[in-house]
């Protein structure tokens, strides 16, 4: 079959739709479809997108993001003739549908959308308690994941003490992220760990949030933004931490979190229903609710390289047992096959 995907981003943007993006497209064409991709629907107008819509002529469309896809999404739809997926992203659901000037576009593309993914089941829950979307359209399909081996030594690379405690951090920056959370509760941290660094990966997309950020690691020297990261460096990257931590707000099915538990990294992640839908406090990370509980679940971790152990081979293991269960390929083509027969007949 012949497949569009639309995504918010150009490729090139090392963030969570763009890295599932590439792996949905490399996934169908492994499969032996065609597959197109608009990048970048968040700066495209609605003839754009359906002119080149048009010209390739999908038998199917997955846009990757509610609102940030909303025009592409318009200008497909306007064609009146090609069944549409749309795959519903944290922020939609914790940002875009409580905003006053973006609900009302959401509402007419779950109106309007053939079927709509959801990483998990709270997604999902949101959609039909707020009267958003029928349940028999809502489908729940967690994130893939690859990860690339090891290259290299990333402490090396940063010039990072070979024993220092080291504090990681993988996440585009916007406020959303809650990383001006997380630093203060690193200041703390810091009082009681006076070697301590915290090094952050990922791009500016919000540029107030990323001005404030780098404004604060000016300075505190002991706060690195290495900026975005190639993909086949994350592993290297996330093995250079003793911790990984997320102080996000809220979330759908970070990326980042995944990797570093697939890495082997023990995390310490803040109390969100994406969060929480990933791992069990204490099994396979451990969670924080203030500055307090940060502060003393990180020197938990900090003080026992045991726990640690433990806990990073318990996370790995929950993403591994997650992936063995979900088939996102399999499980997009099969829905891709179910709208269009139902088009067809």
């Amino acid at each position: 079959m012949k497949i569009l995907i639309c995504t918010p981003y150009c490729l090139e943007t090392l963030c969570g739709n763009s890295i599932a993006a590439a792996r949905l497209r490399d996934g169908f064409i492994r499969y032996g479809h065609d597959v197109r991709l608009i990048e970048d629907c968040s700066n495209i107008s609605r003839n754009e997108a359906r002119e080149e819509t048009a010209l390739f002529g999908p038998d199917v469309s997955l846009v990757m993001h509610g609102w940030r896809c909303s025009e592409a999404f318009f200008g497909i739809t306007s064609l009146d003739k090609i069944p549409i997926v749309v795959s519903l992203r944290g922020t939609d659901i914790n940002e875009m549908i409580n905003d006053a000037e973006r609900a009302p576009v959401i509402a007419d593309i779950l109106r309007l959308a053939n079927r709509i993914t959801v990483f998990n089941s709270s997604m999902g829950s949101i959609l039909t308690q707020n009267k958003l979307s029928l349940p028999r359209k809502v489908r729940i399909i967690p994130n893939g994941l690859s990860l690339p081996p090891p290259d290299g030594d990333y402490r090396a690379k940063l010039g990072l003490p070979r024993k220092a405690p080291v504090v990681v951090g993988l996440a585009g920056i916007r406020p959303i992220k809650g990383i001006t959370t997380l630093i203060d509760h690193l200041s703390e941290l810091k009082r009681h760990v006076p070697d301590l660094l915290y090094v952050h990966a990922g791009s500016i997309i919000d540029k107030q949030s990323g001005e404030s950020f780098l404004d604060t690691c000016r300075m505190n020297p002991w706060i690195i933004h290495v900026g975005a990261i190639p993909h086949d460096e994350v592993t290297s990257f996330l093995r250079a931490g003793t911790i990984f931590a997320s102080a996000s707000i809220a979330e759908g099915m970070p990326h980042g979190v995944r990797e570093a538990m697939l890495a082997g990294t023990p995390c310490l992640l803040s109390q969100n229903d994406g969060h929480r839908s990933m791992a069990t406090d204490g099994v396979e990370a451990f969670f924080f609710h203030d500055g307090s509980s940060f502060v003393q679940n990180a020197l938990r971790l900090l003080g026992s390289t045991d726990l640690c152990e433990k806990i990073a081979a318990r996370g790995r293991q929950r993403v591994l047992d997650d992936c063995r269960r979900g088939d996102e390929i399999g499980s997009y083509l099969r829905l891709f096959t179910e709208i269009i027969g139902r088009r067809a007949t």
